[in-house]
């Protein structure tokens, strides 16, 4: 298949997203599994699974979003109860 016709998957951007998951606040449970997705999602791309390349990229991207979401959403309340006492 040809690039832009579906057949190709970025797996970089998971990956890459997932490891800066990794730090925020010690986000170790998110991160760690979306970069545990990010791994199958490049494994499953070079074992020429498009489809399955695809969905795990999609949930480490997820867990990775969510994931530092929280952690933005923490910091941000750590830093509101710091700053009213």
């Amino acid at each position: 298949m040809m690039p832009g016709a579906g057949g190709d998957v970025n797996t970089t951007l998971p990956l890459i997203f997932s490891i800066i998951a990794l730090f925020p606040c010690c986000n170790l449970l998110f991160g760690g599994i979306g970069l545990a997705f990010a791994i199958q999602a490049g494994n499953a791309k070079k074992a020429g699974d498009i489809e399955g390349a695809r969905s795990k990229a999609k949930i480490s991207l997820i867990v990775a979003i969510i994931g530092v979401v929280l952690s933005t959403l923490g910091w941000i309340g750590w830093f509101a109860a710091a700053a009213s006492n």
